[in-house]
């Protein structure tokens, strides 16, 4: 029996080396054919305009990418066809796909509560797509010594299989809180019959161009439920479609719609889900993945012509062996749906819808798009009719065609969305595609509890006919209009008012008078305007009086913001807090006396509008005199001239204003050259241990003589004053240079020098001397300045 298997697993994974599977229902035409309630398989939440329905509807899909039939045969004479096999490998593409999708549909939807519509139903879907390689047809027409193919590698295989057979059974809802929206979900329960899936599966073969062996390397990853296992056929046994199974899963659909006045707006998001398989599973993987190994072929001498089956079977054990795969039997595996993706637009003419689909699928990671524009046209509620042109399947020209018919409480509807390829030129076209049904229901326009039924005047039209014979004959207020005419049935009124009161007389009726006792105007809803300024004498706080409703009604005549009768200048704009009067300028300095601080007395601007006195009374105004308080001469810009230090120069001019010093040197004390050394060498001598404050030997002598020079000059005081460069933090670099000042100052008191004769400050790397961003530049503001200085 292991031995069976092995051969049917061979044969199979040949089989399965050329064929990719993937999604391939599509329904371009289906989601804008509005009369038929199968819209709602493709959009849960469009509601039938019909009150209830039972659907029952079968779909077909067969299509590819690569060819077309006619390009498999070629006439030649006398209706003489033959298979041209150089013309149909021409037409291929490197990868061709196969599609097919088959579905049968039974369900039932109703409406309850008005807004609400409910959908439930059994679906049965069979989904494949196929992918085959121009690489095998090439291989298998050819043949492998075509001089074209031998020696190459050719793909025969490279596939992903996602087969796949399997029921639901769903349960939906659609929700209108409105009728421009709805909203709609359909659960459903999924039971799986067959699958088979493959991940990253490999198949290629070599001819050797000496001895025309055949070198194959295939690497194979297969994972299957009641298909190549030997008990897949039993669950057919007892007829079609095949029995329960425990494989399960979950799917979702989800969609909504929006409808603004002749635009509507659709989307839906559908097989949102997964299948669980449990029952006959298989998993085929290959021992030696891409490992090549050599067939020589056929060798008829070794075929015993009395038996030879057994030779072939001795053949393919030899194979199986040199492929060298591994089989495992019922382990649980789960797929995921392929979702499918619809957006619709529509726009309603007066007789005619146009709109436009677009479609996607999602699969394996990949886009599968499509697109599609349509024109349907409606008679009644008796049939529609609508054409559409798509893109899909790699082909730009599809012309599809759908429709329905009403006849009575039977619908009959067919559609394709490729109906020349699929009816008139089969063997010319790469999409054959078609979906008909029959349909039972309350059809479209008797559904009177549809609150959006395009024909809900079909509904109401009987008891409107009634209610009309009725009132024709009544008249039940007495006022001489028949209940039929009369808008106000139990109030007398008038006739020119269709039956309604009218008090004031000013033909308005009193139920939408605002003021029913006043005559007044319609566009203030019946009240009076005794100013004719368009605001209603209860709303308006001048009625006497016409003015702009952005002020209460009442009047502005300058237009200054304050109403006239709080303006004490009416004619003329000025400030509330003058009354609305403007302001006058009582001494002409052209500032307005509210602005004036001297509004009598003529000023300047600078003081505020009044006149600069003089203080001190030595000829200048305080705005000019430096000293306003103290006369002084104007040469000393009103300052007293003193001269503290009695050496000839007043302080203002004096650089040491409390030390003697000669005029020349602006009167500070002259340091002779000799001093001026003592203080330069000190200073550039003074050095400090790296990043430290502790003074070098060498530094020692030149500030022992700096030493020596304050103490003979009591008067002269030091300025020591630390600076550092900017490398580190600020604070780091502050410390530093207080602590060599500071050092500094400790030395030369150490030598003897009084207190008061020296003044120590540190800047840290606030103030340098020198770019910090070269090495000699920061040496340069790593410094203890000294300088004299004097009081």
């Amino acid at each position: 029996m292991e031995n069976f298997n092995m051969k049917k697993t061979l044969f199979s994974l040949l089989l399965a080396s050329s064929i990719q599977f993937t999604q391939a229902q599509i329904d371009h035409t289906l989601y804008n054919l509005s009369n038929v309630p199968q819209i709602q398989w493709v959009n849960p939440a469009l509601q039938p305009t019909t009150k209830w329905y039972f659907a029952n509807s079968a779909y077909i899909k067969v299509a590819n990418t690569g060819f077309a039939p006619k390009d498999l045969l070629q006439n030649i004479s006398n209706d003489t066809l033959f298979f041209n096999a150089a013309t149909f490998v021409n037409k291929l593409n490197r990868r061709n796909h196969i599609q097919a999708a088959a579905m049968a549909d039974i369900g039932f939807g109703f409406r309850i509560m008005r807004k609400i519509y409910i959908q439930a139903g059994i679906n049965e879907r069979v989904i494949a797509n196929v992918s085959i390689p121009k690489d095998l047809f090439e291989f298998a027409i050819l043949g492998n010594a075509h001089p074209t193919l031998i020696g190459e590698e050719l793909n025969i295989g490279g596939f992903d299989i996602n087969a796949i057979h399997y029921r639901e059974r769903f349960l939906g809802v659609s929700y209108a809180p409105n009728c421009n929206m709805s909203f709609g979900a359909r659960i459903k329960g999924l039971q799986g019959l067959e699958n088979i899936k493959s991940t990253d599966t490999k198949l290629s073969i070599r001819t050797d161009p000496t001895n025309y062996d055949l070198f194959l390397k295939s690497n194979l990853d297969i994972q299957t439920s009641g298909i190549l296992d030997e008990n897949s056929a039993d669950k057919y046994k007892s007829g079609f479609p095949p029995g329960r199974t425990n494989n399960s899963g979950l799917g979702l659909d989800l969609g909504a719609a929006y409808a603004y006045k002749k635009f509507k707006l659709s989307a839906s998001l559908l097989d949102l889900g997964f299948i669980t398989w449990r029952d006959n599973t298989m998993r085929i993987r290959s021992k030696n993945p891409n490992q090549e190994f050599a067939f020589s072929g056929v060798d008829y001498n070794q075929i015993d012509s009395n038996d030879v089956g057994a030779y072939f079977s001795k053949l393919a054990d030899s194979l199986i062996r040199q492929f060298g795969v591994d089989t495992t039997y019922n382990s649980t595996y789960r797929t995921s749906l392929s979702t499918r993706l619809y957006v619709g637009a529509q726009m309603q003419f007066k007789k005619l819808t146009v709109g436009a689909t677009l479609f996607s699928e999602f699969y394996n990671g990949g886009l599968r798009p499509g697109f599609a524009i349509m024109a349907r046209k409606e008679f009644g509620r008796w049939a529609e009719l609508q054409v559409n042109y798509s893109y899909m399947n790699r082909n730009v020209f599809n012309l599809g065609l759908g429709g329905s018919v009403n006849l009575g409480p039977i619908q009959i509807f067919a559609m394709s969305d490729n109906v020349l390829g699929s009816l008139l030129f089969p063997l010319q076209t790469k999409v054959v595609q078609g979906r008909v049904g029959v349909n039972f229901g309350w059809w479209y326009g008797k559904d009177c509890k549809n609150p959006c039924t395009r024909f809900k005047e079909k509904c109401e039209e009987c008891a409107l006919e009634k209610l009309v014979k009725k009132q024709k004959k009544e008249d039940t207020d007495k006022d001489g209009v028949n209940d039929f005419w009369d808008s106000c049935v139990l109030i007398p009124g008038v006739l020119s008012l269709n039956g309604c009161p009218d008090i004031d007389g000013d033909f308005i009726t009193d139920s939408k008078d605002s003021c029913p006792t006043q005559r007044g105007f319609a566009f203030l809803n019946g009240c009076p305007d005794d100013d004719k300024d368009s605001i209603a004498n209860a709303q308006d706080n001048c009625p006497q009086a016409a003015g702009p409703a952005s002020l209460g009604g009442c009047p502005d005549t300058d237009s200054d913001g304050i109403l006239d009768i709080n303006d004490n200048c009416t004619t003329v704009p000025g400030p509330a807090e003058n009354k609305g009067c403007p302001w006058s300028d009582s001494d002409g300095d052209g500032f307005t006396d509210n602005i004036d601080d001297c509004p009598l007395i003529k000023g300047e601007a600078e003081n505020k509008g009044c006149p600069w006195p003089d203080t001190d009374g030595d000829g200048l105004t305080d705005n000019e005199d430096h000293c306003p308080k103290d006369a002084g001469p104007r040469t000393n810009l009103g300052c007293p001239k003193i001269d503290s230090d009695g050496d000839g120069l007043a302080d203002s001019e004096d650089n040491c204003p409390h030390t003697k010093g000669p005029v020349s040197n602006k009167g500070c004390p002259v340091i002779e050259v000799a001093e001026q050394e003592i203080l330069n060498t000190a200073f550039n001598n003074l050095e400090f241990e790296t990043g430290k404050s502790i003074i070098r030997n060498t530094s020692f002598a030149s500030l022992v003589e700096l030493a020596g020079l304050l103490k003979k000059k009591p008067k002269y005081t030091l300025s020591i004053a630390g600076h550092t460069d900017n490398v580190g933090s600020i604070s780091g670099n502050l410390q530093l240079s207080k602590d060599r000042a500071l050092a500094v100052q400790q030395f030369l008191l150490d030598n003897g020098v009084p207190a008061a004769q020296l003044n120590a400050a540190w800047f840290g790397p606030t103030k340098p001397i020198a770019d910090n961003t070269t090495a000699e530049g920061r040496q340069k503001n790593r410094r203890v300045e000294m300088n004299v200085v004097f009081d």
